[in-house]
């Protein structure tokens, strides 16, 4: 990845009037920003102060975030710079792996701005990982569900109960959270149970109680972040209501390509360090 001695940040950048590139692009909807108005050098100096150390290739790392996390949209174009500049920010600050798909991106639209926009959600096991690392997770109970005997094909509410260590003495804290059925399960036009949600229900609304409890005992830790678990419901039943995609855009691979490619990618990366 080529590199120029100057480090440009953000904040350096709120100034820079640089000539249009590649990057520089206008957004989804509207006009190009002072970050994609930079040049590629200067894009990818950016973006060096986002990428772990331990990397063996930058630049090979970078490219599979932008196609392989991000994507393209609906008409095949490139994401922003910006939404890549942000998704690798939250990645350095929670230490997560997108590779790992303890974090990643999702677009949804947003018909005010009528473009998609992007949420950085984690996987609960990123948030169980950002929990440990505090030093202070002291561990959780098993689930309880309503119905307590799960006689019923799909539970009415989940606990859970999230211990958090007091620093001083060391007792475990505990934390609790609950989460409804109602209020979380998602579905389609149909009115059916969309994904997991089907086939797995206790485990799912389980899952969403979880995340509750940790966020409340971790929350300068896991403040504003989001699992997908919570954030289905959040979609247009039927799925997201995106323009018509262009024929011409090439298409991407499916979910299972993805993961195959980079996990292939990543070894290779390893063998040629």
């Amino acid at each position: 990845m080529a590199q120029s001695n100057r480090r440009y940040t953000p904040e350096d950048v709120s100034d820079q009037e640089g000539p249009a590139s590649q990057g520089g692009a206008a957004t989804q909807g509207g006009p190009a920003t002072v970050l994609q108005k930079l040049d590629s050098e200067k894009q990818e100096s950016v973006l060096m102060k986002y990428i772990p150390e331990d990397q063996p290739s930058p630049r090979a790392w970078v490219e599979l975030i932008r196609t392989h996390v991000l994507g393209v949209d609906s008409r095949g174009n490139p994401r922003p710079f910006d939404d890549l500049l942000l998704f690798l920010s939250a990645c350095k600050r929670t230490q997560l792996d997108p590779l790992s798909r303890q974090i990643y991106a999702v677009y949804r639209w947003d018909s005010r701005l009528r473009r998609e926009r992007m949420t950085i959600q984690i996987s609960i096991d990123g948030m169980r990982l950002i929990a440990q690392r505090s030093g202070l997770y002291g561990g959780q109970d098993d689930a309880l569900f309503i119905p307590e005997d799960e006689s019923e094909e799909y539970p009415t509410k989940a606990t859970v109960t999230v211990y958090r260590l007091n620093p001083i003495t060391g007792e475990r804290m505990p934390v609790t959270a609950s989460a409804r059925w109602s209020e979380y399960a998602p579905r389609d036009r149909d009115g059916k149970l969309m994904g997991l949600w089907s086939r797995m229900p206790y485990l799912m609304l389980a899952k969403v109680a979880e995340a509750l409890a940790l966020r409340k005992a971790f929350p300068q830790e896991l403040s504003g972040l989001y699992t997908t678990e919570e954030m289905t419901q959040a979609d247009p039943a039927g799925g997201l209501n995106l323009p018509e995609p262009d024929p011409q855009a090439e298409c991407m691979p499916t979910t299972e390509e993805n993961a195959e490619y980079v996990v292939s990618r990543r070894e290779q990366l390893r063998d040629e360090a």
